[in-house]
This record gives C-alpha cells, structure tokens and sequence, in this order.
C-alpha cells in the first residue's frame, strides 16, 4: 500500500477530536451576549437559555431549600423556646416597673414586688406557650411573602454576562481541558480503528 498519507489517519482524527470538542465549548460558552451577523443573531447556548436555566434553578431552590416543617421544628422546641424566655422576662420588668410608671403612675403606686412578680410570672408563661403559635404564622406569611426561588433568579440573571462566562470557565477549567483530550483521545482511537480496517480490506 503505497498511500503514506494514511498513516496521518490517527493524526487527523485526534486534531478533528480535539477541534470538535473545543468547538462545543465555543458554542456553550461564546459569545456571552447576541452578536448580529447579517441576518443571524448568534449567542453562547448557555446564555442565551440563561433565563430558562434560572427560572429552573430558583423553582428548584424554592421546593428544596424552604422546609417550613424543620424551621418550625427547629424554632419552636422546648430548647429554643427556653432561650427566649429571659429576654421576654427582661422586656416584661421593663414594663412593669418603668414603662408602666410612666404611663399610669396612679397604677404603679398601687402595685408592689410581690404582685409585679405574679404578674410577670403569668405574663411569661401565657407568651411562653403563644411563641409557637406566633413562629409558625409569622413563617407562614414570610414564606408567602418572600419568594427565595425568585430572588435567586433575579441575583443570577443581575450578574453581567461577562463575570458569568468568567467564573464558568475559571471553575470548570480543569474539565474542559479533560473534555478537550477525551476528543482528542476519542479521534486517535477512531482513527486508528480507520487505519487498521485499511489495512486488513
């Protein structure tokens, strides 16, 4: 067989490899914004689904990172409720021996250690066990109210295409390059696979 430019088979499948892989990167990646050529508008497919990938990814963040069940089972357990009780106690003396004062000095004058004492007493444990009632309406609204799904969305497709495209590629640098040698890698084998069906027909 006296064809040698046969033997470049392998060589020309690892270039053809290499060049289709960077090719896909090129088309996901590049360019970052719609660039107008004749009557074409061309644009990295990444980006230009970028609206559609967020919707997605704020759709998924809101069904799977908002779990109103483990807040409320977090914020209203004995220890957690615990820990709000001093504040409660501190606000309500405040109340009692200053605000009070204050308002309704005539009251006050008639209100001694010990009543205040058992007024606070039952004040707290009545706040005590409304806390749990009070977390899990407040949680109710604010889940209702803030949509996290949406503010993900709006944060990912507020940041500029190009620090996008940038942090993409710095992250993912590595794997393109493997991507890159697996075509290469994936062109020799073809292309020997080519070479030796040559020779043996």
């Amino acid at each position: 067989m006296n064809n040698n430019w046969i033997y470049l088979i392998p060589i020309i499948g690892t270039i053809t490899g290499w060049l289709i892989n960077s090719l896909i990167i090129r088309l996901l990646l590049f360019p970052a914004y719609p660039v107008k050529i004749g009557g074409l508008t061309f644009q990295g497919f990444l980006f230009k689904r970028l609206q559609v990938i967020t919707a997605g990814i704020g759709n998924w963040a809101n069904q799977n990172f908002i779990s109103t069940d483990a807040i409320s089972k977090k914020l209203t357990s004995p220890e957690a409720i615990q820990k709000l009780v001093p504040v409660v106690e501190e606000q309500i003396d405040y109340f009692l021996k200053t605000k009070l004062a204050e308002k309704m000095p005539m009251i006050s004058m008639f209100i001694g250690e010990k009543t205040t004492g058992q007024i606070k007493t039952i004040l707290v444990e009545e706040i005590e066990s409304l806390f749990p009632f009070l977390i899990n309406r407040f949680l109710e609204n604010a889940v209702t109210d803030l949509n996290v799904g949406k503010l993900i969305e709006e944060k990912l497709n507020g940041i500029p295409l190009e620090n996008l495209q940038s942090i993409i590629l710095e992250s993912v640098k590595k794997e393109i390059g493997i991507f890159k040698i697996t075509g290469a890698m994936a062109g020799f084998i073809i292309g020997l696979i080519e070479l030796i069906f040559l020779f043996i027909v």
